[in-house]
C-alpha cells in the first residue's frame, strides 16, 4: 500500500538486485524533498551570484546542474543507507553497511570532483560548490527546528 486513507504517500518501494526492497519512510521522503528543494534554491542563488560577477555562461549552468544533481543523488544514497541500517537486526551488519556506503559515496564524490575539474564543458566551481548545499540545508533546517521547539515551550 503506497498511500494512507488521506491519499498521501507514506513510503516508496525501491527494488534492486533481484527482489531486494527498501522501504523509504515518510520522514525520509520529506527529508529528501527538503534537501532537493533547498539545493535547487541555493543553486539558483549561486547562479545569480555568478551572473552578478559577470562570470555567467553555459559552462556555469551545466556545472550548477551537474553539481546539484550529484548532491541530491548523494543524499538519496545516504537516506537509502540509513533505511537499510535501521532494517538490519544485527549491529555488526548495520555498521558494515554504513561503512561500505560511506566509502562508496566518498569514492563517487572524488570521481565527480575530478571529472568536473577535467571536463572542459562545465565550470568546475559551479559543479563543486553544490556538493556542500545539503550540509548547509541540514544545519539551517535543524537550527530552525530547534528554535521552533524552544518557542513552543
Amino acid at each position: 500500500k503506497f498511500y494512507n486513507k488521506k491519499n498521501i504517500f507514506t513510503h516508496i518501494n525501491i527494488t534492486y538486485k533481484k527482489r531486494r526492497k527498501i522501504m523509504l519512510s515518510r520522514e525520509t521522503l520529506k527529508s529528501i524533498a527538503i534537501i532537493s528543494i533547498g539545493s535547487l534554491l541555493l543553486t539558483a542563488i549561486m547562479l545569480i551570484i555568478f551572473a552578478i560577477s559577470k562570470n555567467f555562461n553555459s559552462k556555469v549552468i551545466l556545472g550548477g546542474i551537474a553539481g546539484t544533481f550529484y548532491s541530491i543523488l548523494n543524499f538519496i544514497l545516504l537516506a537509502i543507507t540509513v533505511e537499510k541500517m535501521l532494517s538490519k537486526e544485527e549491529k555488526a551488519k548495520a555498521n558494515l553497511t554504513a561503512e561500505l556506503s560511506y566509502v562508496a559515496r566518498f569514492f563517487l564524490t572524488a570521481v565527480f570532483v575530478i571529472w568536473s575539474i577535467k571536463a572542459e564543458y562545465i565550470n568546475y566551481l559551479a559543479a563543486i560548490i553544490p556538493i556542500i548545499f545539503p550540509q548547509l540545508i541540514i544545519r539551517i533546517y535543524g537550527f530552525t527546528s530547534i528554535r521552533k521547539r524552544s518557542d513552543e515551550k
